[in-house]
């Protein structure tokens, strides 16, 4: 959820046009597609440049991702990244099973 948040986030703040929101699952890979209507193409801020008021969002998508891209489109851009699916099989426990008998 990090990591969308971030996208999104960057989409709200700095495109300030309508955002979409796309999750799809594909060869065990879950990606997270943000589009909006801003054509400008983001950029990972050098640390360096980076202060107390933002310019990590990239940066930690960029490190915790397998892979993250900008695409240009028609009316605006998508921003997309990729992580590793888990699947649970009916045997396993979910990690709300875990939290719950902690809990409990």
């Amino acid at each position: 959820m990090l990591l969308t948040s971030e996208l999104v986030t960057n989409a709200v703040i700095h495109a300030t046009t309508p955002v979409e929101l796309t999750l799809s699952g594909h060869d065990g890979r879950l990606r997270v597609l943000v589009e909006d209507g801003d054509d400008r193409i983001p950029a990972p801020v050098p640390i360096e440049r980076s202060g107390p008021h933002g310019g990590f969002g990239l940066q930690i998508v960029e490190r915790l991702a397998s892979a993250w891209g900008v695409a240009p489109r028609d009316n605006g851009k998508a921003v997309w990244f990729e992580v590793p699916l888990r699947v649970y099989e009916r045997s396993d426990q979910a990690p709300n099973e875990d939290l719950q008998r902690a809990a409990g």
